[in-house]
Formats: structure tokens, sequence, C-alpha cells
């Protein structure tokens, strides 16, 4: 199959702005990609070469829509998954001050643990003698 006039004004118009693409938006070499990065973009434009060279791949059920489908889970799975990194991340540094706050004072704490439960049973122990005379008088 050749590909069509409009396919190659297409595919033109994509490089020239690519080309004119200003500094900023272009990828670093912070940016680049890493393992398996280059893999998965190398599928990634093969695929999208091929649906462009014949958009009715999809229609024609070649791919399918059960693995189109897949495709979308995966690509929504792996986006996810970088926000659940990002936030676990976040999570982890803005709570390091805690934890280094709870490593310092470990032993303030756990007397704290230690006498709640005995704070607790005194206070209970305390109130128990009011409170049985209370319904003991309300009984009689």
């Amino acid at each position: 199959m050749l590909p069509t006039p409009k396919f190659l004004f297409v595919f033109a118009v994509i490089l020239y702005a690519f080309y004119r693409l200003p500094d900023k938006f272009k990828v670093s070499a912070s940016q680049s990609l890493k393992r398996w990065g280059p893999v998965f973009g190398l599928i990634a434009l093969v695929a999208a070469f091929v649906i462009l060279l014949n958009p009715e791949l999809i229609a024609l059920g070649l791919v399918g829509d059960t693995a189109f489908f897949d495709f979308l889970v995966l690509a929504i799975s792996f986006q996810m998954q970088g926000w659940v990194t990002r936030a676990w991340n976040f999570v982890v540094n803005e709570c390091r001050p805690f934890a280094r706050f709870v490593v310092a004072h470990a032993y303030c704490i756990y007397l704290v643990l230690i006498s709640l439960p005995l704070a607790i049973f005194w206070a209970l122990a305390e109130i128990a003698a009011p409170v049985q005379d209370i319904i003991h008088r309300l009984r009689s």
C-alpha cells in the first residue's frame, strides 16, 4: 500500500511542527527514556505508524476491539502507576520530618503509650465509685 498524498502532507506538517518546536518543549537529557522506555516507545511508534498507514486496521478487526481496550487499560494503568508513584514520593518526602521527630523522641512516645492505658484505667476507677453510688440511689 502506497502512502496517499494526504498522509504525506500530514506527516510533513507534523515533522515541520516538531522542527519548529521551542527548545523548552523538546526532550532534554534528564527526560530521556531509561531502561524499557525506548522499547515501549519504538513499539508505540510502529503501532501508530501502522494505524496511520491503514486507518481501517482497528475497524477491520485485525487488532480487534478487545485488543484496543486492552491497550487502553494498559495505558490507563501506566498512567495511574505514575500518579501513585508521585503521590507515594510526595507522602514520603512530606512525612520525613515527622518520622525524624518520632525516631528522635521515641522514648517519650513509648512512655506516653505505656502510661496512657494506665491513666485511662485510673480515670475509670475514679469515676466508677460515684457512678455506682448514683445507680444505687436511683434503684432504691
